[in-house]
C-alpha cells in the first residue's frame, strides 16, 4: 500500500486499504488468491519478455 501510493493514475487509490483491519485485507486476498485462475484464466508457459518490456526491470547482473 506504500508503494501504491508512490503510483502514477489510479493506485494510488489502493493505499486506503490500510483502513481497512488487517485480517479483512488477508481474507480478501486469500479469496482472491483461491478464485483468480477462475476468474482470470491460466497461461500454459511463463511469458518472455519483449526487449522493450525487459528494459524496464532493474540488471541486478549475474548471480553465483
Amino acid at each position: 500500500m506504500r508503494i501504491a501510493r508512490q503510483l502514477d493514475g489510479a493506485w494510488p487509490l489502493l493505499s486506503l486499504f490500510w483502513l481497512v483491519p488487517g485480517p479483512l485485507r488477508d481474507l480478501a486476498y486469500r479469496y482472491f488468491a483461491a478464485h483468480r485462475y477462475r476468474w482470470f484464466g491460466q497461461l500454459e508457459a511463463c511469458r518472455v519478455p519483449t526487449p522493450e518490456l525487459r528494459s524496464r526491470f532493474l540488471d541486478m547482473g549475474a548471480t553465483s
